[in-house]
């Protein structure tokens, strides 16, 4: 800007030499040099001009910025597409109209023996984790109960970092091949599901979950 306004002020200069002085004639100006010298001086002005925000460079005064504000948006946290639904029961998973499941606990042996089989001590450095489960017949008759030809997998999850696939037998009392073929109406059955786990897993049982599978669909239930 400082070297514009050194040519701005050579050009009045020279033109104060011509129009004035002591002896010296008048120089006067052709139209051609008339416009060259009013335009370039109404640039100049334009240009530099801080009174103004149009023309040929409006100089603006530098602004400090602020901080610009986010968009707001809404944080509120959406519903979960099925949120609010009671998750399904056991029963529901095993799915026998008229009879209904309930857990009763766990026990850990090194063995375990019913009235009808009686399995081989767990490997070294492991025990059996036995789930009990209460079947009901809810209904005024007899049911024939079979779960052997509709298999059902269960995998225990002990506190969350320990899953063990369940142990299959052909007792009476193993729910995953219960078979009842006269399970008489309102009665009730002891049943149980086993899993062979490390010992060193089952000295704090935090928490304890089963995930069933039926028909290709897995299910989560939560035990502890």
């Amino acid at each position: 800007m400082n070297v514009k306004k050194r040519i701005l002020g050579g050009v009045l200069l020279l033109l104060c030499v011509f129009c004035t002085g002591c002896s010296a004639q008048l120089y006067d100006l052709t139209d051609e040099e008339e416009e060259m010298i009013v335009l370039y001086s109404a640039k100049i002005v334009s240009k530099y001009n801080r009174a103004q925000d149009t023309g040929y460079c409006y100089a603006r005064e530098p602004e400090e910025s602020a901080d610009e504000e986010e968009p707001e948006t809404d944080t509120e946290p959406q519903p979960e597409e099925g949120a609010g639904e009671e998750p399904p029961s056991f029963s529901d998973i095993v799915a026998v109209d008229g009879l209904q499941f309930e857990y009763q606990g766990y026990d850990i042996a090194a063995e375990y023996t019913s009235d009808d089989i009686a399995l081989p001590a767990a490997e070294e450095g492991s025990s059996y984790l036995i789930l009990h489960i209460l079947a009901t017949n809810t209904t005024a008759q007899d049911l024939t109960v079979d779960l052997l030809s509709s298999p059902i997998t269960y995998t225990l999850s002990l506190n969350d970092n320990v899953s063990a696939e369940c142990i299959s037998t052909l007792s009476m009392e193993d729910l995953s091949t219960y078979y009842n073929r006269s399970f008489a109406a309102g009665t009730t059955d002891d049943t149980v599901l086993l899993f062979q786990v490390k010992t060193e897993y089952l000295q704090e049982i935090t928490s304890l979950a089963l995930q069933v599978e039926k028909q290709g669909q897995t299910y989560n239930v939560i035990l502890q």
